[in-house]
């Protein structure tokens, strides 16, 4: 009978730990360039402008109307884990033409809670 028990919490134990897993274009774009890189293939160029927010959204970010261009959305995600009351931010600007996706901008840092 305990070998079942350990079994099932060893089991939902894994499916917590699974569910928990960060499983969206961020996970392990810890660097610029990694991050850049899986932001451009999500984003192209020539997408729908409504699409990118849809990407981006879908992937944890919150994206609002840039505040000097309308066809511009500025988006931003905070990692939900911190290691040492620092936590990596990233940050993806999309910039727009005729609703067209015509340059996208990435970066990301490290940040203080």
């Amino acid at each position: 009978m305990s070998h079942h028990r350990l079994m099932t919490i060893g089991l939902l134990s894994l499916f917590i730990v699974a569910c928990t897993i960060d499983h969206t274009i961020t996970h392990g774009a810890d660097g610029s360039p990694e991050w850049d890189r899986r932001l451009r293939s999500a984003v192209a160029i020539g997408a729908q402008i409504e699409d990118a927010q849809a990407v981006l959204v879908r992937n944890g970010f919150k994206c609002n109307v840039g505040p000097a261009k309308p066809e511009t959305l500025v988006c931003d995600k905070v990692a939900s884990n911190s290691v040492g009351g620092v936590r990596r931010r990233w940050h993806a600007t999309v910039e727009a033409t005729d609703q067209r996706v015509s340059r996208v901008e990435s970066s990301t840092e490290l940040v203080r809670e």
